[in-house]
């Protein structure tokens, strides 16, 4: 599956009600030279990440698109029935995004965002997700 486009994802989620949209938890840890997030977004593939730099902010989202198969069995109990996640996660000032890097493995996506005692202010650009 071809990575999603930018612009067609970004249409999906303005497209979907507010109260759609799940803000999946995250854990931040302070490492020695690198920051690192954990967002738990359990059931999706890394193709359906867009992962967004803007200035000191990573935005994750996701368009999450449920196999037919699946939706057509019927559930007993369905706690994760949602097709799409965003997060916006505000990154402290010697944070520099323009040298992150992603992976999604078993429902957590690592971002690892090195440190900089002088980070670039106007970083922005799209992380592939490994």
């Amino acid at each position: 599956m071809p990575l999603l486009e930018e612009e067609a994802m970004k249409d999906q989620l303005s497209s979907k009600d507010k109260r759609d949209i799940i803000n999946p938890p995250i854990i931040i840890t302070d490492m020695r030279d690198a920051y690192r997030i954990d967002v738990t977004i359990p059931g999706v593939k890394r193709e359906e990440f867009l992962v967004q730099v803007e200035s000191n902010c990573i935005t994750v989202s996701v368009v999450h698109h449920l196999q037919a198969a699946f939706n057509n069995r019927q559930r007993l109990v369905d706690e994760i029935d949602c097709t799409c996640f965003v997060r916006h996660i505000f990154l402290p000032e010697n944070a520099d995004a323009t040298f992150a890097i992603a992976e999604y493995h078993e429902g957590v996506l690592n971002i690892y965002v090195p440190k900089n005692p002088t980070p670039s202010l106007n970083a922005s650009a799209r992380l592939a997700v490994y």
